[in-house]
């Protein structure tokens, strides 16, 4: 089943790219997956920096929701990255 909709996935990793592969393959194992795991692989393959692209638009778009819920935290300006005003509001405001 697997195998007749999905053959490759590339995955971009900040961590250990062979162990994070390995572990992909015991869990997908039989389904005919070849796990393309590395550092900066959004940089290399086209499928990955398209997935990257619509997870950050879809994380910027959640960040303006939750900014409506609760400003103080500024979630609009920073999207949830730990600048030094997340860091604050999150000191000041749990």
């Amino acid at each position: 089943m697997f195998a007749d909709v999905i053959s490759f996935s590339y995955i971009d990793t900040v961590g250990i790219a062979d162990m994070y592969r390995k572990k992909l393959e015991r869990v997908f194992v039989g389904k005919g997956i070849t796990f393309i795991v590395e550092k900066k692989a959004d940089d290399k393959y086209a499928p990955c920096s398209a997935a990257s692209i619509v997870a950050k638009v879809q994380r910027d778009e959640e960040m303006m929701i939750l900014d409506e819920k609760f400003p103080e935290y500024g979630f609009a300006a920073h999207k949830g990255y730990p600048t030094a005003r997340h860091l604050a509001a999150l000191a000041e405001f749990g």
